[in-house]
């Protein structure tokens, strides 16, 4: 398995684990509910196209 992406519903964010690592890192949100820069509000799938976007 290669990286791992979470989308942390009850935490608004989007994390990222790379293969092997010890610990993921926040791509998008992470600064708690809403419609700001920087937020999300209740996340819950992620959609990727076959470049991996």
């Amino acid at each position: 398995m290669g990286t791992v992406y979470v989308a942390g519903r009850n935490n608004h964010r989007v994390m990222r684990w790379y293969k092997d690592s010890k610990s993921g890192s926040v791509i998008i949100g992470g600064q708690g509910w809403g419609n700001g820069t920087a937020q999300l509000c209740t996340p819950r799938d992620l959609a990727f196209d076959r470049q991996g976007n």
